[in-house]
Formats: C-alpha cells, sequence, structure tokens
C-alpha cells in the first residue's frame, strides 16, 4: 500500500470517529487531511515509512478520495472535459471541449488509468450541477 492510500485510511478512520460529514464540514476535513499529512510527514522522517512526495498532491488526493469523487475529481475540476467514460473500472477517459470559435472536432484526452468504483461515478452523476454525460463503454 502506498503513503497516500495509508494516510488516506487514516483520515477516513478519523472521520468517522469525529462523526463528520465531508460533504458539509469541508473546512473540518480539509483540516483533518492537513493535519494527518502533517504528522505522516513526520513519521515518515523519523521512521521506515514510505515518502508522500509532493505533499500539495498528496493532500488533494487524500481530500479528493475521503470528500469528493476519487479519481473521477480532477476531470470534474477540468473545465475542458465535456464527457466522462468510464471504459472498466480501472480505466476512465474524457473527452476534451473543441477550442471556442474553433472548427475542430473535440479531442479525447487519452485514456486514464484509475480505480473508479461504481459509486463514485454514481456520486458524480447525482451532484453534478451542470449537465453531465457520462457514458459506460
Amino acid at each position: 500500500m502506498d503513503a497516500v492510500h495509508v494516510v488516506e485510511g487514516e483520515v477516513r478512520e478519523l472521520i468517522r470517529r469525529r462523526g463528520l460529514d465531508p460533504s458539509r464540514q469541508v473546512d473540518e476535513v480539509q483540516l483533518l487531511v492537513r493535519d494527518a499529512v502533517a504528522d505522516y510527514e513526520e513519521r515518515s522522517v523519523l521512521g521506515f515509512l514510505p515518502p508522500l512526495g509532493r505533499l500539495d498532491a498528496a493532500r488533494k488526493q487524500i481530500y479528493d478520495a475521503v470528500a469528493g469523487f476519487g479519481a473521477l475529481q480532477p476531470f470534474l475540476d477540468d473545465p475542458t472535459v465535456e464527457e466522462i467514460w468510464i471504459n472498466s473500472f480501472y480505466g476512465v477517459s474524457c473527452l476534451v471541449r473543441a477550442v471556442e470559435g474553433s472548427d475542430s472536432p473535440p479531442k479525447v484526452r487519452g485514456s486514464y488509468e484509475a480505480s473508479c468504483p461504481s459509486t463514485q461515478v454514481e456520486r458524480a452523476v447525482m451532484a453534478a450541477r451542470a449537465p453531465m454525460h457520462v457514458r459506460t463503454i
């Protein structure tokens, strides 16, 4: 198990113990993630734990996993993504919107390998504020 998943598990357990709702108590969860990452980083320097790498990227990935839509979150945050295609449990592709004023058709960004459980896909579709098309291939 890599370092990010270790901290993610710790954060999930802390959320359960404290009875937090990640969708409603955003500030508290962000603070919890920040503190858990800092604590893990300190422990990894002192012991035999694998390093987290870039702390800002680790914090975002952990927060997305516990309070967002996991592997789908980067696509949902990207305004150029027009469609999200769920190819399989481990494969996600997205369609990028063509540049405004351009006659060129939209382009598929390419395959993105990510573990994306169906529950996260369902949550993403239900929570979308704008029309979103999710197509299973």
